[in-house]
């Protein structure tokens, strides 16, 4: 039962990247609270577990990830304002996706090191292959992040991330990368490309006051970006 949950829920073709020993910890939790006896309760168990793995993962990827389709027409002048704050050396990218497709855009990218993270096994190996191949400094972590880590760098990026958690899990993942500069976005409009009642994301703003944070927001048409810097005391 346990082996043939795992597998079925990896037939879903946005989900077969998923390392199988991610989805089985996903499952063994899932079966501690909830017991399967009958078909309807695997198919359930089935639906909800996808569902969970849809919104953390399966959504971002596939022949094109979409976030880096939306951000196509703002990249350049997004990169513009940001490096135009400091000459940032060691970029971090948290849970990056296919927004490596934008690094060339970045000034002086090639003598620039990028710190990025994924999810899965597969995609971690991607990510080696393009750097390699596109001659770019990096160095690619696979990051579980409903657990504790730790990165360093000059700026960091969050790009539509925090709202796929819980708002403590949120403060733990910005709080576990120290650099100098964050860059936070949110989505503007929702998974069925409707525009969002509220742009602004009062629980983050919050939040970073009172992590002591100063921040400038840059709003773009479906995406708002939070540029946060510690203040000093």
């Amino acid at each position: 039962m346990f082996n043939e949950l795992v597998k079925k829920i990896k037939e879903k073709k946005t989900l077969k990247n998923l390392d199988d020993s991610f989805v089985q910890e996903l499952a063994e939790d899932y079966l501690k609270r909830n017991k399967i006896e009958k078909k309807k309760d695997f198919v359930k168990a089935v639906k909800e577990i996808r569902n969970y793995l849809n919104k953390i993962y399966g959504q971002f990827w596939g022949k094109e990830h979409k976030s880096y389709v939306e951000r196509k027409e703002i990249y350049h002048e997004l990169y513009k304002k940001i490096f135009s704050l400091d000459n940032f050396k060691r970029i971090v990218d948290i849970s990056c996706g296919m927004n490596i497709l934008s690094y060339n855009l970045i000034p002086d990218y090639k003598n620039k090191e990028f710190i990025v993270s994924e999810l899965t096994e597969n995609d971690c190996i991607f990510l080696n292959k393009f750097f390699i191949e596109k001659k770019i400094k990096g160095k690619v972590y696979k990051i579980d992040l409903n657990k504790n880590f730790k990165l360093f760098g000059d700026i960091s990026f969050f790009f539509k991330l925090l709202d796929l958690f819980s708002h403590k899990d949120a403060e733990r993942i910005l709080e576990s990368v120290n650099s100098k500069v964050k860059v936070v976005s949110f989505s503007k409009i929702n998974l069925k490309g409707k525009k969002m009642n509220y742009l602004r994301r009062g629980w983050f703003e919050i939040m970073i006051k009172r992590l002591n944070y100063e921040f400038e927001i840059l709003n773009f048409k479906n995406e708002i970006f939070y540029i946060l810097r510690r203040i000093r005391n």
